[in-house]
């Protein structure tokens, strides 16, 4: 992969790039399973965050793989993708779906903010696209509060 320098050495310059945001510029603070265990404490349920975490990637594993895309293929919102309909569990995952809305369960990775600030400095716009559900949202959030903002259009 090039780096920043060798940017001027291709025929036309670079005026775009884009980014993944999840996993690429952010990352969950934390595991999911911590959120979800956290998630179930007010319900007076205790649970391992380890487990939960293991037991999370398994369930979203099949569960992805028998409606992928986060169910957009078969008309089904994100909220009842992620949604167990189940009494307790029910108000857990809407308690956690909410969370990941907001930019409270994610950080920056350590280098984002210098690679942004040197694609400014050469005037290369920067995009960012994301295959998350319509909560991707928590993006501009995430920026705003961590100063990111100007670095996108």
């Amino acid at each position: 992969m090039p780096t920043l320098r060798a940017v001027h050495k291709f025929r036309h310059p670079i005026k775009l790039v884009t980014f993944d945001a999840f996993h690429t510029l952010y990352e969950p603070r934390g595991t999911i399973g911590s959120h979800y265990a956290a998630a179930l404490k007010p319900f007076g349920i205790t649970a391992d965050s380890d487990q939960v975490d293991a037991a999370f990637r398994q369930a979203f594993a099949a569960h992805l793989a028998r409606y992928s895309n986060y169910g957009s293929l078969y008309n089904m919102t994100s909220k009842l993708w992620w949604s167990v309909n189940r009494d307790i569990m029910g108000e857990v995952c809407n308690s956690v779906y909410e969370l990941f809305a907001t930019a409270k369960p994610y950080q920056l990775y350590p280098e984002t903010a210098g690679v942004l600030r040197r694609l400014q400095q050469r005037n290369i716009k920067v995009g960012v696209i994301s295959n998350s559900d319509e909560r991707s949202g928590e993006c501009q959030v995430l920026w705003a509060q961590t100063g990111m903002s100007d670095f996108f259009a």
